[in-house]
């Protein structure tokens, strides 16, 4: 289906892509690439058009980690726009913590105005030309899936659904995307494309039948087998599959540097994050999504021990040297791959007799581990400052012991999507301040969500085993919510900056020329975007 919005500008066309593409919110740190997008916003929230919420962050690495974040908990990527190639720079760190944490994001950056004069953007400061460089993108290319660079408002469309797909699809990570400041200031009335987008990430993928049922005889004629898991959580579906694996076989799952939880800590083979101590009587060995799961130098497995490696990208290729064994290497998605291995190890012959005795053996095992760690939890209950084991330990007294035939169902991703919602809510009310000004009833709205979460932050507010406060000030508003104590006179700056934006929104429908002197009166007159150059 094709739909039209009536735009102005390249830039805002741009928004309103993003907004139809579910792009929530758009972390930016701003330099004088930002005009057409500055123009572009105020346009839009006169309008009362608010997707994708702009976040003014401080530095490059927060605004990347803030995308990050979103991205682990979504599945979806959230845009990031830095300021040409210094921004870029800023942010490498946190571009390289996504790509090795396969997060998605669309990672942008403007680019220094390609002409000295005649074409609305022109460069029109001596910093202009200083910040250029050869090759932008050539700070960021290893460790980003995709880049490139937008030439014309016409293939807008094309270029912003291509790097969504391409950051979405297995492995998934983040793409870099340059925007010139003359094509988003380009003239653009009208903006036609297709929802849902025509370009879509690929589909999941599942390693072969035969492979599959390799590893399945593998698993099924050992006596020893373990597994060691680290970011298969990744994708919640697969905590499931991963059960159901360790159950066929009585086998213990070792999360070791565990990024998300990837096997329910309370089940009875859950045996913690060290598998070395066992490696000695290990006959194979199953690695699900970890990219070290141990460290040659100091131990490894018995030689003789086959190796199966499940992973989206089990060689992971992206990295330079890598020499782990992979005697069987089972690449797709790791939900359908342990599903798949779950029903091949069903159908394999087995000695039940033997499974029931490695069973027995790792409960032992794993409730020996539960009490040492409550044990020590107990003697440092009382230290200053907390120590971690007690707080990770203490809500674990009150939760139930794992049956083994509950279902492991982790929380829809529906569910996960709120929270970061909520989590994000409160720093979207720190925006920028452009466009219309707030209605009393989004005020009250917003005030009603920040006391609830205020509520929820007293009680999280830890506490003593007697019910005692552990001491130190009592509960604080989160930093988010401290814009509803915001000082008098910034209010009153703020209010004033509305009619400034709008006369000059006014002033760009006349005259398209003063864009670039207009994006910079409209960064001084508005408090927090005032970084240039």
């Amino acid at each position: 289906m094709r739909k039209r919005a009536s735009v102005e500008s390249v830039a805002e066309a741009y928004l309103e892509l993003l907004a139809a593409r579910r792009v929530e919110y758009f972390f930016g740190n701003a330099g004088t690439d930002f005009a057409p997008i500055i123009e572009a916003y105020a346009r839009r929230e006169a309008q009362g058009q608010v997707l994708p919420r702009p976040i003014t962050v401080p530095h490059e690495i927060p605004a990347v980690a803030m995308a990050h974040g979103y991205a682990m908990v979504t599945g979806r990527p959230q845009v990031v726009m830095v300021h040409v190639t210094v921004g870029t720079a800023n942010a490498l760190g946190g571009i390289i913590n996504a790509a090795r944490s396969r997060a998605p994001i669309l990672m942008s950056a403007g680019r220094t105005p390609i002409t000295e004069g005649g074409l609305p953007g022109a460069r029109n400061r001596h910093i202009h030309w200083a910040q250029e460089s050869f090759d932008q993108a050539a700070t960021v290319r290893e460790y980003v899936k995709w880049d490139y660079e937008l030439r014309l408002g016409g293939q807008l469309e094309t270029v912003v659904d291509r790097a969504l797909a391409i950051a979405r699809s297995a492995p998934a990570g983040p793409v870099y995307l340059t925007l010139p400041r003359e094509v988003l200031s380009e003239r653009m009335s009208e903006i036609e494309y297709f929802d849902p987008p025509r370009l879509a990430p690929a589909s999941a993928q599942v390693a072969d039948v035969a492979t599959v049922e390799e590893a399945a005889r593998i698993l099924a004629g050992s006596r020893n087998p373990l597994a060691i898991v680290k970011s298969s959580g990744r994708d919640p579906a697969a905590v499931e599959p991963l059960v159901a694996v360790a159950e066929a076989l009585g086998m213990p799952v070792f999360e070791q540097f565990s990024t998300h939880l990837c096997f329910p800590q309370t089940y009875p083979l859950y045996l913690g994050g060290d598998p070395a101590p066992h490696f000695a009587e290990a006959d194979a060995i199953v690695v699900v999504e970890a990219d070290a799961p141990w460290y040659p130098d100091l131990t490894s497995p018995r030689p003789e021990a086959p190796v199966i490696q499940i992973g989206e990208d089990p060689l992971y290729s992206r990295y330079p040297i890598r020499g782990f064994a992979v005697d069987v290497g089972l690449a797709g998605a790791p939900r359908l791959t342990l599903a798949a291995l779950a029903a091949a190890l069903r159908r394999a012959p087995m000695d039940e007799r033997v499974i029931a005795e490695r069973r027995a053996r790792w409960e032992a095992e794993h409730r020996r581990l539960v009490e040492a760690w409550a044990a020590h939890a107990q003697a440092v209950r009382n230290d200053r400052p907390i120590d971690m084991t007690w707080l990770a330990l203490r809500g674990r007294r009150h939760r139930r012991a794992h049956d083994r035939h509950q279902r492991v169902r982790p929380r829809h991703d529906a569910d996960a999507a709120r929270g970061a919602r909520q989590l994000l809510q409160p720093v979207a009310g720190l925006r920028s301040r452009l466009g219309a000004r707030r209605r009393a009833g989004g005020q009250a709205r917003r005030a009603r969500e920040d006391r609830h979460l205020l509520r929820g932050r007293r009680r999280l507010h830890l506490r003593s085993a007697d019910g005692r406060a552990l001491g130190g000030p009592g509960p604080q508003p989160p930093r988010a919510l401290r814009h509803l104590q915001q000082p008098r006179v910034e209010r009153g700056e703020a209010r004033g900056a509305v009619p400034r934006a709008r006369g000059l929104v006014g002033a760009h429908q006349v005259d398209a020329t003063e864009r670039p002197r207009s994006g910079a009166r409209l960064r001084a007159d508005l408090p927090g975007l005032r970084r240039l150059g």
